[in-house]
This record gives structure tokens, sequence and C-alpha cells, in this order.
């Protein structure tokens, strides 16, 4: 096994190489047994894409729309009249930008 101190120090050499030749470093974590995932800020994202110079960027936009935010959390027979009051205090954000899900391929 690898103590601690060793990963430290080859961490440690692989920032500085990186930093010697422009290679970006992002933080990974593990979303599958072996599948490594990346999240990424608003501004490091199109840094990312400048870097690599990928051939292909998936693009998920989504719409906000209040109804559905509140009924996906519940069972139809759970929707009470205080969470459809809820759901209607936000209705006026109805259409606007809630999330985006950005990927890209070399």
């Amino acid at each position: 096994m690898t103590e601690s101190v060793d990963l430290d120090r080859m961490a440690k050499e692989v920032r500085a190489a990186a930093e010697e030749c422009g290679a970006m470093i992002l933080e990974s974590i593990l979303a599958g047994e072996h599948l490594p995932a990346v999240a990424v800020d608003g501004d490091t994202f199109p840094s990312l894409v400048r870097h690599l110079k990928p051939r292909l960027i998936y693009m998920i936009p989504t719409e906000f729309d209040a109804k559905e935010e509140v009924t996906a959390h519940f069972e139809e027979d759970e929707l009470d009249t205080g969470l459809k009051k809820l759901a209607a205090k936000w209705t006026h954000r109805n259409g606007q930008s809630s999330r985006l899900i950005l990927g890209l391929m070399g």
C-alpha cells in the first residue's frame, strides 16, 4: 500500500509537471466504481474548452417550471394546498434557465 506522504509527494510532482507544460488539472470524483467525473464552475468551463479544444460539447439547458419542480418531488396525492401555493408563488420564474449541464469529448 502506498503511504500518504508518497501520495502527497506524487500529487505535488504532478501539479508541478502540469504547470511546466501548461496542462490544466481538474479535481475529480468517482461517479461510479471506474468512472471519474468532474464538476466545474461556470468560469472554469470556458477555460477548459479553450484548453482542450474539444470536437464535441454536450449542452443540456433546463428551463424552470414551478409546477413541474414541485410535482417532481412529491406524489400527486401529496400535493396539498400549501405545495400548490408554493408552486404558484414561483410561476413568474417559469421559462428562466434553471440548470445547465455541459460535457465535452476530445
